[in-house]
C-alpha cells in the first residue's frame, strides 16, 4: 500500500465494481490523502488507538490476549468463514 496506494486502490475498486471505480476515478487524490497515516491519526475516533506506525507485523507486539479475542470476534462477525489467522495459535509467531 505504501509503495503504490493508487494502484492498490484501483485493484480493490475493480473487485468492488463499476460504482466504486467511478468514485475512485473522481476522487483519487482526496481518498489517498484521507488514507495517509497522519490523516487517520489526526481524525481520531475510538479506533485511533489501533493506529501506529512501525515495522510490518509490529502490531502483534501490541495486542493483548483480550485484543486478540475481540479482533477475532469482529472479523468472524463481519467476514464469516474468512479463516482469519487472528485467534489461531500460530498468528503471533508469523512475521
Amino acid at each position: 500500500m505504501h509503495r503504490d496506494m493508487p494502484g492498490q486502490l484501483r485493484k480493490l475498486a475493480t473487485l468492488l465494481g463499476p460504482t466504486v471505480e467511478a468514485r475512485l476515478d473522481a476522487k483519487m487524490e482526496e481518498i489517498c490523502a484521507a488514507l495517509r497515516f497522519d490523516a487517520m491519526k489526526e481524525a481520531g475516533g475510538k479506533d485511533s488507538v489501533f493506529l501506529r506506525q512501525g515495522k510490518m507485523g509490529g502490531w502483534r507486539d501490541h495486542f493483548s490476549d483480550e485484543d486478540e479475542a475481540r479482533m477475532a470476534r469482529a472479523i468472524e462477525e463481519r467476514l464469516p468463514g474468512s479463516r482469519s489467522k487472528v485467534g489461531h495459535s500460530s498468528w503471533r509467531a508469523e512475521s
